[in-house]
């Protein structure tokens, strides 16, 4: 993603294989770029994509384009969700600290 290089984006045709079929811990988002709370969420997800490179991976799903994924997931705009083994295995909603997402990893 421009902007974000250690974030990759994603839609319905690759979402299995790279978040369900990672070997890594995965943090996805649900958002929309047009949104300053998306791109703040962003800029957090490329800071932890650089810092756990090896253990960890981040994915970006544009709601507006595949608002299927949005709706499998029963979520809301703005949401992370941490993929474990291509299960879901832990959310959070809105902004928030670094350290919330850090722990949301739960890489320890």
């Amino acid at each position: 993603m421009n902007g974000y290089p250690n974030v990759t984006a994603v839609d319905d045709q690759t979402f299995e294989s790279e978040v369900l079929l990672c070997s890594v811990r995965c943090l996805v988002e649900f958002g929309a770029t047009e949104v300053q709370p998306s791109r703040d969420i962003l800029q957090i997800l490329n800071l932890l994509g650089s810092q756990f490179q090896e253990t960890a991976k981040m994915f970006y799903v544009d709601i507006e384009k595949y608002d299927n994924l949005f709706r499998k997931y029963n979520i809301r705009p703005d949401t992370i969700i941490r993929f474990v083994e291509g299960q879901p295995s832990g959310e959070l909603v809105g902004i928030h600290e670094y350290g919330d997402y850090v722990d949301l990893l739960n890489l320890g």
